[in-house]
């Protein structure tokens, strides 16, 4: 007892000596470094008794970088330290500053240094990536200009996801944390988006229907609060998981049909589901269904809540949208103006505006006060699979079929900018809230096996704007 007493007071005491002698090391590093920038400026017209051989001026630049020193680092620029060149481990200047939010030795390195703007980091990401993903909107335009090809900069794939069935749908956490994909052999895997690494699976327990097919998930929703993830099936069932334990916490019978759609109320006690020609309002605390919404002519593909969970959004392919008051139960507006199919449903924050995306290739801005259709967007080549409004509601957001991304200017009704490069995205396009990202499907043997995920700036890259 004694004896290992002793042996882990003595591990105790060893880490502590470790930990002291990294301390050491640490500030004599940072000596060594405050001594070579004293020889520096004393070699700029104090004191030339020093030799330029005697400063490391490479390691000095990266450990100027490193610290956000940007009037060392200037000072090293105007020494002529090439700011072009990688370190043995890979290491950047640009990618590096700019993973620390160094904005100051950012914009430094663009306008003295003759930086690679298109440089990575050790992880292969660029700085414009980097500020993309971390909402940096001031640097991000003075990084595309220097960028040799603005839309390759931007069109990356920053995780591609494998070791999937046949994907039947896909859906990411209202804080970009998670996506969550579910397969046609009846699990569903959540995705860390930090790290692109698989973070848990969850398995259904019933993998056939009463009448002995196999089932399948055909629809997925987070909570606005994450905690949630709710899925449809092929059978008419939902199911309510936790994502932080895994668990299935509910199940909620509905009808034999397919639910294609599933959203949660932005305070996250309601769920809405699309059924056939039927929406179902339930009650996530209690399991119960409080309402069933009955008005379309033909199936709905898509149910989105607005900020206030009073309002309800369907999509049908009736070709029109229709406004629901959750309360009462009633339809409050039936909107038409689209000539196919209407498949995706989209509320600005405000809850002011209601986007709306057709098999007739257009996208559609109505007010949601008076039903009017306030702008026809116009340009993509194929049914829009997804919609997606910035915080501001300036700007929109629509994901095709023809393999493009398309930012839109709400007010007036232009396309901002086009996003190419996206191959082989028959897989719907899903945008969280915060809409940095995008997933795509590859389609391979007959199936989509691997989900891409993108970045997309909306709510940072405002071509044309004020903002910018």
């Amino acid at each position: 007892m004694v004896k290992s007493y002793l042996a882990k007071e003595e591990d105790k005491i060893t880490g502590e000596i470790h930990g002291l002698q990294k301390m050491q090391a640490e500030a004599e590093q940072c000596t060594s470094m405050q001594t070579q920038l004293l020889k520096l400026r004393q070699l700029d017209g104090l004191d030339h008794d020093y030799e330029p051989e005697e400063v490391d001026t490479s390691r000095l630049f990266r450990w100027a970088v490193e610290s956000g020193d940007a009037e060392e680092v200037e000072l090293l620029l105007d020494r002529g330290t090439d700011a072009t060149v990688a370190h043995k481990d890979g290491w950047m200047p640009l990618p590096a500053a700019e993973s620390k939010g160094y904005h100051d030795v950012v914009r430094l390195l663009l306008d003295r240094g003759k930086v690679d703007a298109d440089s990575k980091n050790a992880d292969g990401r660029t700085a414009l990536q980097l500020a993309i993903e971390r909402g940096h909107g001031d640097v991000v335009r003075p990084l595309l200009w220097k960028c040799a090809n603005e839309v390759a900069a931007i069109t990356q794939v920053r995780w591609t996801l494998e070791g999937h069935g046949h994907v039947k749908c896909v859906a990411f956490s209202n804080d970009s944390r998670l996506l969550a994909s579910a397969t046609a052999d009846g699990d569903i895997r959540l995705w860390d988006m930090a790290t692109g690494h698989l973070q848990e699976t969850l398995e259904d327990p019933c993998r056939e229907t009463c009448d002995g097919d196999p089932r399948w998930f055909t629809s997925l929703a987070f909570s606005h609060n994450s905690k949630l993830l709710a899925s449809g099936s092929n059978d008419g069932y939902i199911m309510i998981w936790n994502t932080t334990t895994g668990q299935c916490q509910r199940t909620l019978q509905s009808h034999s049909m397919a639910v294609r759609s599933v959203a949660f109320s932005h305070d996250s006690n309601l769920l809405a589901s699309g059924l056939g020609t039927m929406i179902d309002i339930w009650d996530i605390a209690t399991g119960s269904r409080q309402k069933t919404f009955e008005g379309h002519r033909y199936g709905i593909n898509a149910v989105a809540f607005s900020n206030d969970p009073k309002l309800l959004a369907s999509a049908s392919d009736d070709d029109t949208v229709k406004l629901w008051n959750t309360t009462t139960g009633q339809c409050q507006q039936t909107l038409e103006g689209h000539t196919m199919n209407v498949c995706s449903v989209a509320f600005s924050h405000d809850s002011k505006l209601l986007a709306s995306g057709s098999y007739d290739n257009t996208v559609k801005i109505w007010n949601t006060t008076t039903g009017e259709c306030q702008q026809t967007l116009q340009g993509h080549g194929d049914w829009l699979c997804s919609l997606a409004f910035s915080h501001d509601s300036k700007l929109l957001a629509s994901g095709s079929d023809d393999c493009t991304i398309k930012i839109w200017n709400t007010t007036t009704g232009q396309c901002q900018e086009t996003l190419e490069g996206y191959d082989q995205c028959a897989l719907p396009w899903v945008f969280p809230h915060g809409t940095k990202l995008a997933a795509t499907g590859t389609y391979r043997y007959g199936r989509y096996d691997t989900i891409k995920v993108w970045v997309v700036p909306i709510d940072i890259l405002r071509v044309n704007m004020e903002e910018i």
